[in-house]
């Protein structure tokens, strides 16, 4: 029985013997430290807790008996250290954590080849990001050149035509 029931079933015992929970409390607060000793020692033992006073009350109920203990001397032999029953719940939890165990290991073992592979996957797409940014900037490159060697050569020829046009109106 709990702390608390103990104190409840008390206080509803003095309730049906009409002691009130504040008879305890006829000390006075001011009191010197004698007189709460004397006012104590008369509430019948010094019960200062409900508890206490509790303990000190007959009980209605017979104590419950006591289990038989393996040292009475009474058939030590028949009785088993350990049932069968407990034996193989045991056995079974060990088996069933042995197994969890192992599947442990296995997802940790299947999560760093995961974390692994991600790494692996982050290297190569930066690789390759910085590969097409390169090859983009290489295209474009070129591409320029190709324009402004195209835009040269227009203005060799522009130059050229001017110049035999010039010719021309020499003559």
């Amino acid at each position: 029985m709990s702390t608390a029931a103990v104190v409840a079933s008390s206080r509803r015992k003095r309730r049906r013997r009409g002691v009130n929970d504040d008879d305890d409390d006829d000390v006075d607060a001011t009191a010197g430290s004698s007189d709460m000793i004397s006012a104590t020692a008369s509430d019948g033992g010094g019960a200062s807790t409900p508890l206490d006073a509790a303990a000190r009350m007959p009980s209605s109920q017979p104590p419950p008996p006591s289990p038989p203990s393996p040292h009475d001397g009474n058939n030590d032999a028949s009785m088993p250290v350990q049932p069968d029953h407990i034996y193989q719940a045991l056995h079974r939890l060990n088996d069933e954590y042995s197994r969890l165990s192992s599947k442990e290991e296995q997802i940790e073992k299947y999560l760093a080849t995961l974390q692994q592979e991600e790494i692996a996957l982050r290297t190569a797409l930066e690789l390759t990001s910085t590969s097409l940014k390169d090859q983009r900037i290489s295209e474009k490159k070129r591409k320029e050149e190709e324009a402004l060697s195209r835009l040269e050569e227009a203005l060799m020829m522009g130059d050229d035509d001017d110049d035999s046009s010039e010719d021309e109106d020499v003559d």
